[in-house]
């Protein structure tokens, strides 16, 4: 195999190698981003919950107070 094109394939083998460690990284990123996404989704699901009890425990109060005004 003549130097020239020896020198050619190792250098596209380092520039594969470069390419896939970029990748990899860029993979890694998307990864944590996603997981960090899963965290807030998890966090406002449950403030939604909280809430949503609350404004249950609201209604229950209202009703009741309107209950004897309404037996007249």
């Amino acid at each position: 195999m003549p130097d020239q094109v020896a020198d050619a394939i190792v250098r596209l083998e380092e520039h594969n190698l470069r390419v896939d460690e970029q990748f990899a990284a860029s993979q890694n990123e998307l990864v944590q981003a996603t997981q960090e996404a899963v965290k807030v989704t998890r966090v406002t699901a449950q403030a939604q919950t909280d809430l949503l009890k609350v404004m249950d425990r609201m209604a229950g109060r209202a009703a009741s107070a309107a209950a004897p005004h309404q037996q007249r």
